[in-house]
């Protein structure tokens, strides 16, 4: 081997250990990310055990007390947001934003009402 060859080695060493150092600290960098993270995800959890300890009433038990205890149906309301002009609306036009009856809008996504607004 001869001294070019030599030092095209040393060249290529000193270059290794200069990329072996900088993926050493983008690791370093990275773990403190991921233990972020990790620590984060302690912490909602610690949210949703301390949440998830007071009873919740769901949303169908509160359309049935609703129908129960108010005496609504709540078949003549899916007809209010439902007309047929609406039904038409979303077949022709899928997601959206629909006017219904009352005044106010059907929030239509994937061909469900999913929400009435203003």
């Amino acid at each position: 081997m001869n001294a070019h060859e030599l030092k095209a080695l040393q060249v290529q060493i000193s270059k290794a250990k200069a990329d072996a150092e900088i993926k050493k600290e983008n690791l370093k960098v990275a773990n403190q990310e991921y233990n972020q993270i990790l620590e984060k995800i302690k912490n909602l959890e610690t949210r949703l055990k301390e949440a998830s300890t007071e009873p919740l009433v769901t949303e169908h038990a509160l359309l049935r007390y609703i129908e129960r205890v108010y005496g609504i149906d709540l078949d003549v309301i899916k007809g209010d947001i439902l007309t047929e002009n609406t039904i038409q609306a979303i077949k022709t036009l899928g997601s959206g934003k629909y006017p219904i009856s009352s005044g106010l809008k059907a929030v239509v996504k994937g061909g469900n009402v999913v929400s009435v607004v203003d």
